[in-house]
Order: structure tokens, then sequence, then C-alpha cells
């Protein structure tokens, strides 16, 4: 956790344990809270970063929990085809939009070739790239979410 040297002010990153700038020792420093955004030392009590202007409560449970409700209705419905669930529940709708009218357009196409099984087959190929690709995207966006 980086701490703040006592005697010059530093913001000091890490495990060392004396300040860089005047050699004080860490035990005369205080921690802070740091930006998980930037990496910038949070002033004591403040709900926001002054370095990006990013919330402190940014990756919190709440987001957490909201991502957990959008994977889930990605994977359920998807599993019978109806996608983009899970991305219109997170408020991206032109991406969730998207998904639903490739659904909607694999039920159609399934309606007018359903006594023709070769096309039956690319399909359902179809909808378990498509399935992946929702399902993915989603995890992925988080992952990348995090790093930044």
């Amino acid at each position: 956790m980086p701490w703040k040297c006592s005697e010059c002010g530093r913001v000091e990153h890490g495990d060392i344990e004396f300040c860089t700038r005047c050699g004080a020792l860490r035990a005369d420093g205080y921690a802070y809270p740091v930006c998980e955004r930037c990496g910038h030392a949070l002033a004591e009590g403040s709900t926001y970063c002054v370095n990006c202007a990013r919330s402190g409560t940014a990756y919190n449970a709440t987001e957490d929990r909201l991502y957990f409700i959008a994977l889930i209705l990605a994977a359920v419905p998807g599993m019978f085809g109806i996608f983009g669930l899970g991305h219109i529940f997170l408020g991206r709708w032109v991406k969730g939009l998207s998904f639903a009218f490739s659904s909607m357009m694999l039920l159609y196409l399934t309606g007018i070739y359903i006594e023709n099984p070769l096309y039956l087959k690319w399909l359902d190929v179809a909808s378990v790239a498509i399935y992946a690709v929702q399902f993915l995207d989603l995890l992925i966006s988080r992952r990348l979410r995090e790093k930044v």
C-alpha cells in the first residue's frame, strides 16, 4: 500500500522502507488508499481521485454483482438462442440490440430451413458462435476494465 512521508510529504509506492527523497523511515509515515485506475494516493476521506477524477468506489461489490448478473443473462437465455440480454442489462444498447437482432434472424432462418438438415447444421454453428462471442465479450470487457 502506498504511504506518505511525514517529513517531506512524498508518496512512496511499493514495499520500500524509507523515503527516496529525504530518507525518513516508513514507520514515521502513514498509509493511504490508492486509486485502482492510476495508482495515485487518495486523500483521506475522498470519494474520487484528484489525478484522474475516477470515483473511489468504481470497482466495488455492486459493480461486480452487475457483471455477474449480466453474465448470467448472457449465459442462460443464450443457451436457448436469446442473445444480448447481458449487454442490454449493462446499458450497452448497440451491442445488445445487435446480438438480439442476430438471434431473431437465426430463429427466422431456422423456421424457413426447417426441412433442410444441412442448413440447420450451419445455423446451429452460427448460433454457438454468436453465443460464445457475446459471452466472451462480457468476460473480456470486464477484465480489461479491471486493468484500466
